[in-house]
């Protein structure tokens, strides 16, 4: 066998003839191996004729034998010497060839300079540079070198195509660069100060990577979320906050944005942005950022620490139509948690929603989530936590001023002034065309507060007055045509006296047309108030209770509808319960409060022994009522002719005992007549 090699040079040639030299040796080795076994072959005939003479001959059988035995032994010494050369000489072979194997693998061959070049030339090999490279020349163009992927636009030269039909082939850059994360521009987010500082010698230097830095002791957690927001805002997509606490010691702000784009973080437990000095205004701003996209984050503003001087939002989102604000937790505040605001209120911005946010004042904080001047947007799955108790304004979860079609739903407020709000601070329209449904409130002074609202639903409300407050549903001022359903009010605080703050529902002015339906109403104590209507100004208002669950109501008595000389047409109404109220004569009078009144228990003034009634004000055309007088010990005497009473026998009628009534039916005149009451029927028994 011959040994061949695609190797040259003088190493590899000597090493060739080496393994040819060790070959010659193991051919002769053989040649060897076959004259033992060629002599072994002749001992063997040899000691055949041997036997047959011994056969043949006189000597005795014992001797031949002998001879035999002997020749045998003579025959096997020498095929094992034979053998045992042989192999020796194979094991010596074998061993030099392995290691001219070895040999001819670790021999080096160099390149001389007539064999190779350092740009590419015909039958050359390349040649490296003083720093071991190869010319990028020397590689095809579809052929990308080990530095050039590991530079900072190395993705750049790697393809990527999406699996599906249609897919197109784009690079890697451009499939990363799709989602930004703030780790991408240097933030650390291990809740420890990392100032610019630590990074940068100069401001200067630090400016050429922040444009927005302004000190070295800012810090660079608040350096990369801006500057991975800017980056987001000009080129569109997403940017991702991994967990982590990152502190903001300037404000994130941002007014303006080229493309729509959105902030994720891994969730409001675990993404988490601190407040870590004392800067006013909301922590995070945006402004006209339509289409906004915030979630899965929590910020502490930091109020305990660092005390806003004004404002002192969590987080404010202005004139941005279609923002999104999902699972976000905002706490210790001054003023918002999260406000939502077109503060010009001209109906341009629209499609806002709060979803499943919590938002906890820490018992200081003027408002828990807040929409402003919006259209067709809302807050919903959202819970809201001690909110300024007694301050002003102290709202849960509040739609202000020209909002529109706009809604609070599946929300929840514990521990606040009011736990709902309608509110406008900039005159009519206010709240319109909006609703809330489905919502619970508890320990609030008042339930759901309306102001300046007009043509709003609300409808299964819940509200747990906790043994405190004052009103559950309050009409604060100027609320028209509004209906409010399907409400549960419980645990309304007693009061020792009847009294002008307490009431399951309470019209404070300028309150018309407004319907109020109280599904169940449970108060602590023997002594309630179910209406209130405040002032003349209050008309036309409806409030039915359909069950009060702690105490049976017989009649409605003045009390439990408190009036403070209140305005005509307002109603309070209790199932299975006779609309009659006790109602005393005022200088020869008596005024009814709504058309709703069929029967009275009148009493004299001051409750004197006798006193006359001449006039019935405020009637309704149609209306029915029956008087009867309160007690047995006190007359009163129905006038006929002196005011606008007429009886049917032309002559007086006196109230004497309790058992005597009379119903009188009111001719508003509208046929040219006289407006009177006009006796029906009357009852004289004793």
């Amino acid at each position: 066998m011959a040994y061949q090699s695609v190797h040259s040079g003088p190493a590899i040639d000597a090493a060739v003839t080496q393994l040819a030299d060790i070959q010659i040796v193991r051919d002769e080795s053989n040649a060897n191996l076959a004259t033992v076994q060629n002599l072994a072959a002749q001992v063997a005939t040899d000691a055949g004729t041997a036997s047959t003479a011994a056969a043949s001959a006189t000597q005795t059988l014992n001797d031949a034998t002998a001879a035999i035995a002997a020749a045998d032994h003579a025959r096997q010494e020498q095929i094992d010497a034979e053998i045992a050369i042989v192999a020796d000489q194979r094991f010596a072979a074998e061993q030099a060839a392995t290691e001219a194997v070895a040999a001819a693998d670790a021999a080096v061959v160099t390149v001389t300079q007539d064999m190779a070049a350092s740009v590419p030339t015909p039958n050359k090999l390349p040649l490296a540079n003083e720093l071991g490279k190869i010319a990028s020349d020397w590689l095809g163009a579809d052929i990308a070198r080990g530095d050039a992927l590991s530079a900072a636009d190395g993705a750049g030269l790697v393809g990527f195509q999406q699996s599906g039909a249609g897919a197109v082939a784009r690079t890697v850059q451009d499939k990363v660069r799709e989602v930004v994360s703030v780790k991408d521009f240097g933030a650390v987010g291990d809740g420890g100060s990392h100032p610019l500082s630590h990074k940068f010698s100069s401001l200067a230097a630090a400016q050429a990577a922040y444009p927005h830095a302004l000190s070295l002791s800012d810090e660079i957690d608040w350096a990369a979320l801006l500057g991975a927001i800017n980056y987001a805002a000009n080129t569109g997509g997403s940017v991702l906050i991994p967990a982590g606490t990152y502190l903001l010691n300037r404000q994130i702000l941002k007014s303006s944005q080229v493309k729509q784009f959105e902030i994720i973080g891994d969730g409001r437990e675990s993404t988490k942005f601190i407040r870590t000095a004392a800067f006013d205004g909301a922590v995070m701003e945006f402004t006209n950022c339509h289409g906004l996209r915030l979630s899965g984050f929590s910020i502490d503003a930091g109020q305990n620490e660092y005390p806003f001087s004004s404002l002192g939002h969590g987080l404010a989102v202005g004139l941005s139509s279609a923002a999104h604000i999902a699972y976000i937790k905002v706490f210790n505040y001054l003023d918002t948690g999260i406000i939502v605001l077109n503060h010009l209120n001209d109906y341009s911005v629209s499609g806002c929603v709060v979803d499943s946010c919590e938002v906890d004042g820490l018992g200081v904080a003027n408002n828990g989530i807040l929409l402003g001047g919006l259209v067709d947007s809302g807050i919903r799955g959202s819970v809201v936590r001690n909110i300024n108790l007694l301050g002003s304004p102290g709202y849960g979860l509040q739609l202000k001023n020209r909002c529109k079609g706009c809604w609070i739903a599946d929300s929840r407020t514990y521990n606040a002034n009011a736990g709902i709000a309608f509110g406008n601070d900039i005159g009519a329209p206010g709240v319109v065309d909006s609703f809330v449904s489905n919502c619970y409130v508890f320990a609030c002074n008042f339930g759901i507060m309306l102001g300046y609202s007009e043509d709003n639903q609300v409808s299964g409300l819940t509200i747990d007055m906790n043994g405190a407050g004052q009103f559950p549903v309050y009409f604060n001022g100027n609320n028209r045509r509004n209906m409010a359903s399907g409400i549960i009010a419980k645990n309304i605080l007693a009061t020792s006296t009847y009294s002008s703050t307490r009431a399951t529902v309470a019209f404070e002015a300028s309150n018309s047309d407004n319907t109020v339906i109280i599904d169940s109403s449970g108060h602590l104590g023997s002594t309630y108030q179910l209406a209130r209507f405040s002032t003349p100004s209050d008309l036309n208002n409806l409030v039915r209770v359909k069950k009060c669950t702690s105490h049976e109501v017989k009649f409605i008595s003045s009390a439990a509808r408190f009036d403070d000389a209140a305005g005509s047409g307002n109603s309070l109404s209790v199932d299975g319960v006779t609309d009659q109220y006790i109602s005393s004569i005022s200088s020869g009078a008596l005024t009814l409060k709504n058309k709703f009144v069929r029967r009275i228990k009148v009493d004299t003034e001051a409750s004197a022994a006798t006193d006359d009634l001449d006039t019935i004000s405020n009637g309704f055309e149609g209306q029915i009522v029956t008087l009867q007088s309160l007690s047995n010990l006190r007359d009163v005497v129905v006038k006929h002719g002196t005011g606008n009473i007429r009886t049917s026998t032309g002559a007086d009628f006196t109230l004497g005992v309790a058992s005597n009534s009379i119903t009188l039916i009111y001719d508003a005149g509208l046929s040219g007549g006289t407006a009177a009451w006009c006796e029906m029927h009357r009852s004289s028994a004793a």
